[in-house]
């Protein structure tokens, strides 16, 4: 009779045993480790869920992204990882290696580092962890699992999403110390301002975000940064830097109302950045045709981190400049025409298109149109 209950009890320990193993293999994993690799068929999961990190396809085309979404609605991206350098056309994986250097490598390309350590000689392990926060992090643990340093952090970098807890660095929005103040820049000029943080309020942010949002400024070794904490713990947050300026919460209401923000008004947080040369009715249209002096551009800008507003804001600061676009098929770097006269508008549309330079003496009609049927 003993020898059956014992038989039975060591069936139960196997039945649980084997159990907790099949749940512990089914569990995503957050973590990569050293020499670990995480190709496009495979995620990290954060311990608790709220985000996931793997590749991903832009819309309808073959460029692969490394990013990170709330695991409940992939569409909200809130990072991405090579964002100026998709992969194309290709697989490609993310690899932890023995000597610190964390990259994407597609299949037949060029690396892109994420973490360009080259290490030789290296003692400590590293791990690469997705948090509940949605940082990604990479750091080095001795032998005893103590970390000895934080490497790198995707909060350090972020693309146009800003999740509670990340720090402000210096991108289109930061956090300016002295001030107290939040600022949107625009290639470097402020064209709008929060107001002085007055407890944990800014003046000049919508009445919606007050009541969401409260405020403090943290100091440590790295410095003072500003973190942002959701009122409604229970729900998801997330800031979003529009291309065209607008700072938008998760729901897609206004939190930073630039809408105004013309270079001339002043109201609600907007600077004025007007050039002296330049009228605040003056615009830029989309309009198809060549310069009377000639179509070829009269300078480039190769930098493929130039965007379409970019390009706008450099042509609208400078004095000569007539028309931009981009320079290339992504609709980054950019062209621009400078001094070339009188612009001959094509309604055929076969001439590409180009961003012309309206001044508000010429909006009633001063361009010679060249209708083709």
């Amino acid at each position: 009779m003993a020898t059956n209950e014992n038989h039975l009890k060591l069936m139960f320990l196997l039945m649980l045993s084997c159990m907790w193993i099949f749940f512990a293999a089914a569990r995503p994993r957050d973590t990569l480790k050293s020499g670990d690799t995480l190709n496009s068929s495979s995620h990290l999961v954060s311990a608790k869920g709220a985000f996931t990190l793997g590749f991903f396809h832009s819309g309808s085309t073959n460029n692969i992204y490394l990013g990170i979404w709330f695991t409940n609605d992939p569409k909200k991206i809130v990072w991405v990882g090579n964002r100026n350098k998709p992969v194309v056309n290709t697989a490609a994986v993310l690899t932890l290696e023995a000597n610190g250097n964390f990259e994407i490598l597609p299949q037949g390309g060029d690396a892109i580092p994420l973490y360009p350590h080259q290490a030789t000689n290296y003692t400590y392990t590293l791990f690469a962890t997705l948090l509940d926060s949605g940082n990604f992090v990479l750091q080095e643990l001795d032998s005893n699992g103590t970390t000895q340093r934080v490497l790198w952090q995707s909060f350090d970098e972020p693309t146009d999403t800003l999740l509670p807890g990340m720090k402000l660095g210096q991108f289109s929005l930061e956090w300016d110390p002295k001030g107290r103040q939040l600022i949107i820049r625009r290639q470097g000029v402020e064209f709008w301002t929060s107001g002085v943080l007055k407890g944990d309020k800014f003046e000049f942010i919508s009445d919606e975000s007050k009541r969401m949002y409260n405020f403090i400024v943290v100091s440590n070794e790295d410095g003072e940064h500003l973190v942002y904490n959701d009122i409604n713990q229970g729900g998801q947050s997330a800031w979003f830097l529009s291309f065209e300026g607008k700072l938008l919460s998760f729901d897609g209401s206004y939190i930073a109302e630039t809408e105004n923000c013309n270079g001339h008004s002043t109201d609600g947080g907007c600077k004025r950045w007007l050039p002296s040369c330049r009228s605040r009715d003056d615009m830029f249209d989309k309009r198809s045709g060549y310069f009377i002096q000639g179509p070829e551009p009269s300078f480039l800008h190769n930098n493929t981190k130039l965007t379409m507003d970019d390009c706008r804001v450099t042509c609208w600061n400078h004095c000569g400049c007539d028309a931009y676009t981009f320079l290339y098929d992504n609709q980054t770097g950019c062209k621009f025409w400078v001094k070339k006269g009188e612009f001959f508008q094509d309604l055929s549309g076969i001439i590409p298109a180009l961003y012309v330079l309206i001044p508000k003496s010429s909006q009633n009609g001063m361009f010679l149109q060249l209708i083709n049927s």
